[in-house]
Parts: structure tokens; C-alpha cells; sequence
């Protein structure tokens, strides 16, 4: 098991997906599932708890990144 994969998200829309298949794995790391392409993760939009609709308010929201 690598201790991490480095993925580019930035080219990715909210409901985007990455598949096993699509990411670049160290060299002698292979996916021990075979018999399908699992989804490695999928670009989701933040929940708020509270829309302002200020313009502030969204040039201060920070992004959110998460680990799969």
C-alpha cells in the first residue's frame, strides 16, 4: 500500500468522479480490485448552513478538500 497518491483536482467540476483507472499509481502499485473501475472520490459542493448571498461571504469561503 503507497503511503499516498497525489491527485490533480483542479481541472474537476462539482460532480466530478475519479476512478481507480484514472490515477497515477507508483511505479510496481497496482489495484488489487480487478473485476471493476471503483470511484477514489467525487468533487461534492460544500452544505451551508446559512446563505448570505453577500459577495463577501463568498470571496472569503475557503475550498474543502477531502481525503479518500
Amino acid at each position: 500500500i503507497p503511503e499516498s497518491v497525489d491527485v490533480d483536482v483542479s481541472a474537476l467540476d462539482i460532480g466530478d468522479s475519479l476512478h481507480i483507472s484514472e490515477l497515477k499509481l507508483p511505479n510496481g502499485i497496482s489495484s488489487a480490485i480487478t473485476d471493476r473501475d471503483p470511484t477514489v472520490l467525487t468533487i461534492v459542493a460544500s452544505r451551508t448552513s446559512k446563505q448570505t448571498g453577500s459577495e463577501e461571504d463568498e470571496e472569503d469561503a475557503e475550498p474543502v478538500e477531502s481525503e479518500g
